[in-house]
């Protein structure tokens, strides 16, 4: 295998691995970071809760009060929760026809005296489809990248080591028997630059020598 091809394929690897092990990391960081902003939203929306209170006077205002408001929920309680809680749970959603899975976010209210848990939910789906959506983004842009990787690593690696390339044509063509020069490629890379002049002379001593043992 050529060493221009072993080097991309160790690219080629790299970037599969890269790829395979980015994307669960970014999916969870995004959706984390998402439900963490879908709890703000919920806690905000017992701030309101606690401002319409003082209008939920009679079980008629309550039950109109969830028929407007579908994410409130009161839970009769004869004790107070001991704190507030966050969970994922699958609710029937009818404008999506399906169960989908909703943020509930469980805390305690008093109203007219009488004990609840609140119950606040909000349908997970659009948060679901808008991390599909960025993590697609995310898939394409890191693969174009690495794609360009690959690709700028080998035309600049043909142009880097066409000068080798041509070094070792000359050499394999080069007979020290015949009255020739070696003319090797200027090379605009300082190591073979170096590899040049060793050659030239290497090949001038042994042309040196062998002429020396012609004459004897």
């Amino acid at each position: 295998m050529k060493l221009l091809n072993r080097t991309i394929k160790h690219y080629a690897l790299f970037s599969v691995l890269l790829v395979l092990c980015c994307t669960p990391f970014f999916y969870f960081t995004i959706q984390k970071l998402f439900v963490s902003e879908m709890d703000k939203v919920l806690v905000a929306h017992k701030a309101d809760f606690n401002q319409s209170m003082q209008y939920l006077k009679t079980d008629e205002e309550l039950r109109l009060y969830h028929l407007m408001n579908k994410e409130f929920t009161l839970i009769p309680q004869y004790k107070a929760l001991k704190k507030d809680t966050f969970f994922t749970e699958n609710f029937y959603d009818s404008s999506e026809a399906e169960t989908v899975p909703h943020r509930v976010y469980h805390t305690h209210v008093m109203l007219n005296g009488k004990s609840y848990t609140l119950e606040v939910k909000e349908s997970l789906v659009s948060t679901r489809g808008l991390i599909t959506a960025i993590m697609g983004v995310q898939a394409i842009m890191l693969l174009l990248l690495i794609a360009g990787l690959v690709l700028i690593n080998r035309a600049l690696s043909h142009n880097v080591w066409d000068p080798f390339y041509a070094i070792l044509e000359r050499l394999k063509k080069y007979q020290i028997d015949q009255n020739q020069a070696l003319t090797l490629p200027h090379s605009s890379t300082a190591e073979f630059r170096d590899l040049s002049n060793a050659i030239n002379q290497l090949v001038t001593r042994n042309h040196e020598s062998y002429l020396k043992k012609k004459k004897l």
